[in-house]
């Protein structure tokens, strides 16, 4: 994915969400994080997508590389939604897709959130 797609998908999300985090946790992708951060160095990240986020205010966090833990709660994320959306489904067209993803967006928000034990959807602007 580019990183106009990537900002392009993250103005989506905070769309929906009604804004965002103070900070995002991202996996050492080459459109984000141009050299991931080591013993003896902090990440560099791609000057463009740090404009992004200082421009919409919130704090790019890379993987420590080698560590499962952060790691895995980027993956996990992309997992649940393989098993839990996307099997079985097919789609007509990719506003097909949308449209159940938003459907099933609506489903899970609803849920407590094993981390956090809060209901994402409750803080909805209008849904809670």
């Amino acid at each position: 994915m580019d990183i106009h797609t990537l900002m392009r998908c993250h103005l989506g999300a905070f769309a929906y969400y009604g804004g965002h985090t103070r900070e995002i946790l991202y996996d050492n992708m080459k459109t984000i994080i141009l050299h991931p951060r080591t013993v003896n160095s902090s990440a560099i990240i791609n000057p463009e997508f740090a404009d992004f986020a200082g421009y919409y205010g919130y704090r790019v966090l890379p993987c420590a590389p080698y560590r499962a833990q952060t790691k895995g709660k980027v993956e996990r994320v992309i997992g649940y939604v393989k098993d839990n959306f996307l099997a079985g489904r097919i789609f007509a067209s990719l506003e097909e897709m949308n449209r159940q993803a938003l459907l099933w967006c609506e489903t899970v928000n609803g849920k407590v959130h094993g981390s956090t034990g809060k209901i994402p959807g409750k803080s909805l602007p209008g849904k809670g």
